[in-house]
């Protein structure tokens, strides 16, 4: 951990002041109510768009209103993992009660509350709001719904997020950023498994199908077809593709934009030194006329343009 904020040689009076100035620094501005004798310590560190923060604090409550929410707008969803004690995570008319491994997610434009009735310490990490979207559409419905890490994914998901937690922010950018998408893959795909059983509504429903499509198609990203993943599914191939259209784009297109994405990645990695037409073929391009045209169109130059731009700039996105 890089940076570290504790109240220990903080006196009673500044106490409120400076904790709530490490919270709305660190995490997102809200109000904080605390008692007299509080005492609290965060740890912080970032891997790739993600922060993870560490806090042992004593008993007291946080609120974000809407009045919070229109003066600072983040676009940020925070998880809470509970590694002692116990805590109350409210929004969106639900309230999840979180002990020793349970987590939940809460959405930072929306008001919510945090409720510490004992000591306790946590995992925090901050994930864009994008990133969920994109695997599970619209989520409202999975914020204050406590997660176990008893269950199969989601003991793998919190494992995962403690040892990232470990990380320090010498992590190398492109191994930062593919830590984020695993972080955003295991907290979707616990999302899906531990509530896709439950008796939610069509649109969540759809959604987590739409997840699971996802997820097959990128372990076949270099061949797939709407064929195979409606199969996968144990649906029509009509019906996959009415789920892609929710998001505004088809499988085919889907596809292409996850087969870029992977050959981008591929190209600015300084210890990829495969040839272009390499990378292409890699990931399922059949035509590298076709491969070049189509990244030009996505990333403004070609593929070869894009790696030198991105060498000579020292590596930077």
């Amino acid at each position: 951990m890089s940076s570290l904020y504790s109240t220990a040689r903080v006196r009673n009076k500044d106490l409120s002041s400076y904790w709530q100035d490490t919270i709305s620094r660190t995490f997102v501005p809200c109000v904080t109510t605390l008692p007299r004798d509080f005492r609290g310590a965060v740890s912080v560190s970032e891997i790739g768009s993600i922060s993870c923060h560490r806090v042992q604090a004593t008993k007291h409550h946080a609120c974000r209103s809407a009045a919070d929410i229109s003066t600072h707008h983040k676009d940020v969803v925070l998880l809470n993992l509970i590694t002692s004690g116990m805590a109350r995570v409210v929004q969106d008319g639900r309230e999840a009660v979180l002990r020793k491994g349970d987590f939940a997610i809460h959405d930072a434009t929306r008001p919510y509350s945090l409720f510490f009735d004992t000591a306790f310490s946590q995992l925090i990490c901050q994930i864009p709001r994008s990133l969920l979207k994109q695997r599970l559409g619209s989520f409202e419905r999975y914020t204050a719904v406590r997660l176990s890490s008893d269950e199969q994914v989601g003991h793998l998901t919190s494992n995962f997020l403690l040892n990232l937690s470990r990380f320090d922010n010498s992590v190398d950018p492109i191994m930062g950023e593919r830590f984020t998408a695993q972080t955003a893959d295991l907290v979707a795909m616990t999302l899906g498994t531990q509530l896709g059983s439950a008796n939610v509504s069509r649109s969540t429903h759809r959604s987590a199908l739409l997840y699971r499509a996802k997820s097959f198609i990128e372990t076949r990203l270099r061949a797939v077809t709407t064929a195979e993943v409606a199969e996968a599914l144990g649906c029509s191939t009509r019906y996959v593709n009415d789920l892609f259209a929710d998001e505004g784009t088809s499988v085919g297109n889907y596809v292409l934009s996850r087969r870029l994405e992977r050959c981008r990645e591929d190209l600015i990695d300084p210890i990829n030194l495969r040839r272009v037409s390499e990378v292409a073929y890699a990931w399922g391009f059949n035509s590298i006329a076709h491969f070049s045209r189509v990244f030009r169109a996505r990333y403004g130059m070609s593929p070869t343009d894009y790696r030198e731009l991105h060498a000579a700039n020292g590596g930077a996105s």
